[in-house]
């Protein structure tokens, strides 16, 4: 702001206030001496001439009997600290050989003394008789700011202003009368030594003697603090006089104790605590202002303080507003820790396949400040670009019920990938009150564009690490550390093995569920879970090799498998995907206990279970009272499930024990949890798969290459001559059955012949898959040989299902 706009705010100011005859003066009428400038002439040996600003007075307007002999000493100049406008000139002068002390007063002066020092004929004073001589004022400033330029003779010499609040009196100053200095309110003096000729601001405090409202202000500015000291070459050139009026809190206290950190410069306190406002009583607050007024009021947990200056009504934007925030102190350092979880992150907007990428990850949580989070989450990478750590600071935490929301008070600025990259990052979620967190990170990032991550995860508990952890094969090299949860570069293999340790006294579960590998470290109902994946999002983890022993639980679902032959000193459960309205066949290296799983429920398992034995060199079913480790069933109820879950009992292996077969058909199951050459399970003359579809067991046509997946089982056939299909029980028993008439006609099968009686016609011969393989033309009784299997013979408009042996 230049010289002329701060002069004019001034003068407007007091053009509002009224300050020209007016009942409420707080600034000068003229503090930059802009206004208009009198002249006077006076003099009874020689003439002098005097340039004065308007409202202010100096000898030419002096009362007193020696008043003709002074001398002038005020003048415009133009030698402004900033170049332009005028400023007032005081310059000392030598009346008769004695030097006179420049002056300048807002009152009249007095010369009616020739000792420069006499107090009773030389001073300055309010004229109660003449307007013209008087400064009305009822401001309470708390300093008097002004500039000034000097040039004393000495280094020593000291110039002064005095500035004097007065009731309604006739002042004067200098005095030392007890009666006069009763009426003065408050005044601010100094007295300063040369400012060589520089312009320097000065800013003096005033100090009050009573506690009323002033009439009157008397203010003077004189080349010496002494009458008739210093030298007549003396000058001091004044301008831009301002009354400042404090508007702040000097101090703040609640129930007596100091608001902590409090600071006059400082506008909003949070307060934390047992989070109970205050009532208005409890509140002292002292204004660092004389006459500044202090309001309060309270909104909600809110109490908001403002202090207004004394010169509030010409200057409405003198006031300064606090405001107290009382929260209960939530202690959130009990959410300090690393989080374990997973994040997920939102590439639709990139056109990315898959939209939503999920990979495990873990995020560690500070306190920063009282109710304040920082978050860490490191190495943050995606489609092959590492991004380095993202930590957000100042997460602020609010109570929500039982739980808490955290959310950032604005967003954090990070340099990511080495700078190359600038993003916007800031967070929002809830941490429940069991710990587990949901935080959604949101980075805008350069070039990239908004990236959503959600964080789903839960604080680990202390204790329960790992002490090493290693996968072989080059590509999983790991730098192990008990506190890094994630490990997600990988590229593990069903031939990679798994090692780890951990202490004695702690339970290691491990569960596969198709994409990733988690090792669960256990005590009682406490957890902390490791976890292992690809790099490559489109490679999951289906299997990998365990071969030491497993002190804890077995998992594995949606197809998983384990090699290796550890000992699960636990139970070990594997999911297997059904079908719930037809047969399915179970093979493991244990005897389960089978539950039925639908979309919400998980029941024990009512079925029927079958397994297959030889008669007469032939396959029969055979009814189980309860399932075995290899068999073929049905479910009796819950026929929506889609899986099974089998459980072995505790101390199980994941490799059973060497399969051997008898003369005919055998039935046996996989006796590991991983798929399995047939060839290498056992060796037969031929075997058999289920298809689950066609829901027949078919002869296998090239054994060498063929597999059975982990659960299953398969027939082998030691011997000659096996049939072509082997059937379900329950077909197997209505073929049987239906060996008989169907209405006049009768059809059935022995020794490889097909007997049709009572029927003339056309003949159609079906698979079990519904594949038509054969018609044939009867007339009466007839016979016709038919391969080993088993077929749906139709006769007109009915069918019998025979078996060809």
């Amino acid at each position: 702001m230049n010289k002329f706009t701060r002069k004019m705010m001034l003068a407007i100011a007091c053009i509002i206030a009224g300050c020209i005859n007016v009942q409420a003066q707080y600034q000068l009428p003229n503090p930059g001496f802009e206004g208009t400038w009198k002249e006077t002439t006076w003099g009874a040996i020689g003439k002098s001439t005097e340039n004065v600003p308007q409202y202010w007075h100096s000898f030419g307007t002096a009362a007193g009997s020696l008043q003709s002999f002074t001398k002038a000493s005020v003048s415009q100049s133009t030698d402004t600290r900033t170049g332009s406008g005028s400023c007032a000139k005081i310059s000392a002068t030598s009346p008769l050989g004695v030097v006179g002390n420049g002056t300048l007063t807002t009152g009249r002066m007095n010369a009616g003394s020739m000792t420069p020092t006499d107090e009773t004929g030389n001073y300055n004073f309010t004229d109660l008789e003449n307007e013209e001589y008087q400064q009305k004022f009822t401001g309470l400033p708390d300093s008097i700011s002004f500039w000034v330029k000097s040039k004393m003779a000495s280094s020593t010499e000291e110039a002064r202003m005095a500035a004097i609040l007065h009731d309604n009196f006739r002042y004067q100053d200098p005095t030392k009368d007890e009666t006069i200095l009763s009426h003065k309110i408050g005044s601010a003096e100094l007295n300063y030594t040369t400012t060589n000729e520089q312009w320097v601001q000065k800013t003096v405090n005033f100090e009050y003697t009573q506690n009323a409202t002033p009439s009157f202000l008397l203010l003077t500015f004189t080349t010496n603090k002494t009458a008739g000291g210093g030298s007549k070459e003396d000058v001091v050139y004044i301008d831009d006089i301002e009354f400042i009026y404090n508007s702040k809190l000097e101090s703040l206290k609640i129930g007596g104790v100091a608001v902590d950190g409090f600071d006059k410069d400082t506008y909003n306190y949070t307060i934390t605590g047992d989070g109970v406002v205050p009532t208005e009583d409890q509140i002292e607050a002292v204004s660092d202002g004389k006459g500044a007024s202090i309001t309060q009021s309270t909104n909600g947990n809110t109490i908001t303080i403002t202090v207004s200056g004394n010169d509030i009504s010409i200057n409405p934007e003198n006031k300064h507003v606090y405001t107290l925030t009382f929260a209960k102190d939530l202690q959130v350092e009990k959410f300090a820790g690393i989080y374990n979880g997973s994040i997920d992150i939102d590439l639709s907007v990139m056109g990315a396949e898959p939209p939503v990428l999920t990979v495990p990850d873990q995020i560690t949580i500070e306190k920063s400040e009282i109710n304040e989070l920082q978050l860490t989450l490191k190495n943050f990478s995606f489609i092959g670009l590492t991004l380095g750590d993202i930590t957000v600071d100042k997460i602020s935490v609010t109570e929500n019920g039982s739980n808490y929301d955290i959310n950032s008070k604005e967003p954090v600025t990070l340099s990511l990938m080495g700078g190359s990259i600038q993003a916007s990052v800031s967070v929002s979620g809830t941490i429940q009150a069991d710990g587990t967190t949901t935080a959604t990170i949101d980075v805008d990032a350069t070039g990239l564009g908004k990236i959503p991550v959600t964080f789903k995860g839960k604080k680990i508990e202390e204790g329960l690490r790992l002490n090493e952890l290693a996968i072989s094969g080059e590509a999983n090299a790991i730098t192990f550390d008990p506190n890094v949860f994630n490990y997600k570069s990988l590229d593990i293999t069903s031939t990679d093995i798994l090692t780890y340790t951990a202490d004695p006294s702690l339970k290691v579960n491990i569960s596969m569920d198709g994409n990733w590998i988690y090792l669960n470290v256990t005590d009682g109902d406490k957890a902390n879970i490791y976890k292992l994946a690809n790099a490559d999002i489109s490679k999951p983890i289906k299997a990998i090799t365990v071969n030491q022993a497993i002190d804890g639980n077995l998992e594995l679902s949606n197809g998983s498998e384990i090699n290796g032959n550890a000992t699960v000193s636990g139970t070990i459960s594997y999911v297997k995907q059904i079908d719930g309205n037809a047969w399915n066949v179970i093979g493991l290296p244990f005897i389960p206990t089978v539950n039925a799983i639908t979309d919400n429920t998980t029941v024990p398992a009512e079925a029927d279970w079958y397994t297959y034995t030889n008669e007469n060199g032939e396959y029969k079913p055979q009814s189980l009272s309860a399932v075995n480790n290899a068999c073929i069933m049905k479910l009796k109820t819950y026929n929506e499930a889609t899986a099974l879950e089998l459980i072995s009992i505790a101390g199980s292996s994941i490799k059973g024990g060497e399969l051997t077969i008898t003369e005919g058909y055998n039935i046996c199951p996989n006796n590991t949890l991983a798929t399995q050459k047939l060839t290498d399970l056992i060796t037969a003359d031929t075997y058999y798969l289920f298809d689950q579809t066609a829901q027949v067991f078919n002869i296998v046509s090239e054994p060498s290459t063929a597999t059975v997946a982990p659960s299953e089982m398969f027939i082998a056939l030691k011997g000659n001559n096996p049939v072509a299909t082997i059937v379900t029980p329950d077909v197997y028993e209505q073929g049987i059955e239906n060996n008989g008439t169907i209405e006049s006609a009768k059809v059935y099968s022995t020794n490889g012949n097909v007997f049709v009686q009572g029927y003339t016609g056309t003949v159609d011969i079906y698979l079990l898959n519904g594949g038509k393989v054969a018609q044939k033309e009867v007339s009466g009784n007839d016979m016709f040989r038919l391969e080993p299997n088993t077929y749906i013979i139709r006769t007109g408009t009915k069918a019998t299902i025979v078996i060809v042996k």
